[in-house]
């Protein structure tokens, strides 16, 4: 992925993910220097382009691996489903990222709330996510 340089300043501000994150980002079976690249506020949808049956796949790691009760977060309100014009535009996010663009983030700020990689940490920590 390709960020521009004002993106990668505000990255090296936040904090790296935490152990707790970084253990479901590893079951899930993302390599460290990717994780490496990635901060506590790396946002699932808007800066990875997880959703769909991705996200569910990985939600249920989260819950069968780490006990996190998932029964009060809406998967829907957060993420598109795998068909959904919104899931096609996720593919794009790469493309838009390398051109400096922010259409397609800009779209899902206003439709998705997001849910970062310091939300996973928080979950596992208190063995909920919600909404």
């Amino acid at each position: 992925m390709h960020f521009s340089a004002i993106e990668s300043f505000a990255m090296t501000l936040e904090k790296p993910v935490g152990a707790l994150a970084r253990a479901y980002l590893k079951a899930l079976g993302y390599d460290d220097s990717i994780i490496e690249t990635w901060t506590e506020g790396t946002r699932l949808l808007h800066d990875l382009g997880i959703c769909g049956d991705s996200i569910v796949e990985d939600l249920e790691v989260l819950h069968r691996k780490f006990g996190v009760d998932l029964t009060s977060f809406n998967v829907w309100a957060h993420f598109p489903s795998e068909l959904s014009m919104d899931a096609l535009l996720a593919l794009l996010l790469p493309i838009e990222r390398y051109l400096r663009g922010a259409a397609i983030v800009r779209r899902f700020d206003k439709i998705y709330p997001p849910v970062s990689l310091r939300m996973i940490e928080d979950a596992i920590a208190n063995g909920r996510l919600v909404d």
